[in-house]
């Protein structure tokens, strides 16, 4: 229920892996708690809410904490804690706080998700901000291999290592998990992609070895099975090529140069491409152009990590330009113009390239090195939000 007239109880306890639980029953939308918990070995705090005024009950195993709590509670009474609703439990990590005033900046972000959520960061769309953020769920690879896509507006993602069938979204800055599954077992070379207009996603290429064609539609109430896809496009990810989800290449060698669409009646083929490529990026324009970002080339002559910027624009491919480095198994979101790359594996090199693309009419003008992702990250999870949201002060 919501707060209203009478007294709620919150109550704060310490966990073992260095975060507090805040469990209630009366939070319907995010509340604003002008408290700090800093202390290391608190054992809860309850605090009680009524109507006017907020008062501090402690329960501690011994007078000496108590005083200790007490002490924190005064020293930083000028910050600010923001509490998110998830269900009957929220998590907020130890010593992150949300203050309110980084929300009024008009700038954007991307809100950068890695296999381990203690490496979240955003950084600024200009790409000269880069500060570390929290974003939270019951485990730290809650995120690792999965799939994601914005459907209604909401970040959602799909599958991963923790549970390859099940669907999260992200309200504020936590994981929900959500009581609708997925038909196959999502993780590690499956793709997914935001269709009509955002209100479906398209999930495909399941972790089962050698059939690898199963796909799921998910409207954001359930997940239904839908068309099987003609080739394995295992590692090959999904993008919309003139409004259609579109794949391309294969980890398996007879997939490799294979492009399908799906359309109201299933999948068709496209003009094969040009390069026999897998672990690339692929992001759709709005033209209703593709491109087919670095990855792996299995061409004879090439075999091996490449830089290229392939484009299927009208049924017919070309080279569209180079990035400054080679990556794959990545993940790319664009902005108004530009184009962000972020790497999964750059075959053990120490850098983790962070590249920008910069377009000019959707062609490729330059590409610039903006920064580093913190170590081998498969397929980062990408999120465009308002700059502040989830940032640790």
């Amino acid at each position: 229920m919501e707060l209203e007239d009478g007294s709620n109880l919150l109550t704060i306890g310490a966990l073992g892996n260095d975060s507090i639980v805040i469990k209630s029953d009366f939070f319907k939308n995010e509340r604003i708690l002008k408290a700090n918990i800093l202390s290391s070995n608190w054992t809860h705090v309850e605090i009680n809410f009524s109507a006017n005024k907020t008062n501090l009950e402690i329960r501690a195993s011994s007078e000496s904490i108590k005083e200790e709590i007490k002490e924190e509670f005064l020293l930083l009474e000028n910050q600010t804690l923001k509490i998110l609703k998830l269900d009957q439990f929220t998590f907020i990590k130890k010593f992150s706080f949300f203050k309110t005033n980084q929300m009024e900046s008009p700038k954007n972000s991307i809100l950068v998700v890695l296999e381990d959520l203690r490496l979240v960061y955003s950084i600024s769309e200009d790409g000269k901000i880069n500060k570390k953020a929290s974003v939270f769920a019951g485990r730290n690879d809650y995120a690792q291999y999965a799939q994601f896509a914005l459907v209604k507006n909401q970040l959602h993602i799909f599958g991963g290592q923790s549970d390859m069938k099940k669907i999260a979204r992200l309200e504020g800055c936590v994981f929900k998990e959500l009581a609708a599954r997925l038909n196959s077992y999502y993780a590690w070379g499956s793709a997914a992609v935001a269709l009509d207009g955002g209100n479906k996603a398209l999930i495909c290429f399941d972790y089962s070895r050698g059939d690898s064609k199963n796909c799921d539609l998910f409207d954001g109430e359930q997940s239904l099975r839908s068309f099987k896809t003609v080739y394995q496009h295992w590692w090959a990810k999904l993008a919309l090529y003139k409004g259609q989800a579109t794949s391309v290449g294969s980890y398996y060698k007879e997939g490799q140069k294979k492009v399908e669409t799906l359309g109201t009646d299933g999948w068709t083929f496209l003009p094969d491409a040009p390069m026999a490529t897998w672990s690339h990026t692929l992001l759709g324009l709005p033209s209703g152009a593709l491109f087919v970002i670095g990855g792996y080339d299995e061409d004879p002559n090439i075999k091996g990590l490449t830089n290229k910027i392939w484009k299927l624009k009208d049924n017919v491919w070309f080279e569209a330009g180079k990035m400054e480095k080679s990556i794959s198994k990545g993940s790319a979101i664009l902005t108004e113009n530009s184009i962000f790359v972020f790497p999964g594996d750059d075959s053990g090199s120490d850098e983790h390239p962070i590249q920008r693309i910069d377009l000019e009419d959707e062609a490729v003008a330059s590409t610039t090195v903006i920064g580093n992702n913190p170590g081998y990250r498969v397929s980062p999870v990408l999120f465009h939000t308002v700059a502040g949201q989830c940032v640790t002060a």
